[in-house]
């Protein structure tokens, strides 16, 4: 993805790691999807799937085709959650492309977050 920051992605990628961590969970950095080339920003052990997170800021970040890329192994990825720093990002992320989701093949898999939900 196209980053705003790397500095700030990097951090973000941390607390929810250690989040994730600190609940009892295995959480991996820069993981990559079995089957692709795609890395993801933090990867989270759900049973014998993975929750994965990627930290984007803007729309121009094409988040639809990453959903995408995360979810096309079948049965790797339960569920792509997309990060960003504030409400008002995520709001600004999420009104561009409300309008792709219905086309997405994994719909009901993506779920948009942030930041302050893993600061614990």
């Amino acid at each position: 993805m196209v980053r705003v920051s790397p500095c700030r992605d990097r951090h973000f990628a941390h607390w929810i790691k250690s989040h994730f961590e600190k609940l009892g969970h295995q959480a991996v950095l820069e993981w990559v999807i079995p089957g692709t080339t795609h890395p993801v920003d933090v990867a989270v052990q759900a049973g014998s799937s993975w929750e994965v997170f990627e930290i984007c800021i803007t729309a121009s970040d094409n988040v639809a085709s990453h959903i995408e890329a995360c979810l096309a192994p079948p049965g790797v990825v339960k569920r792509v959650v997309i990060v960003t720093g504030t409400n008002t990002e995520l709001k600004g992320l999420q009104k561009p492309i409300q309008p792709q989701l219905p086309f997405l093949t994994h719909t009901g898999q993506e779920a948009f977050d942030v930041i302050e939900n893993y600061l614990t």
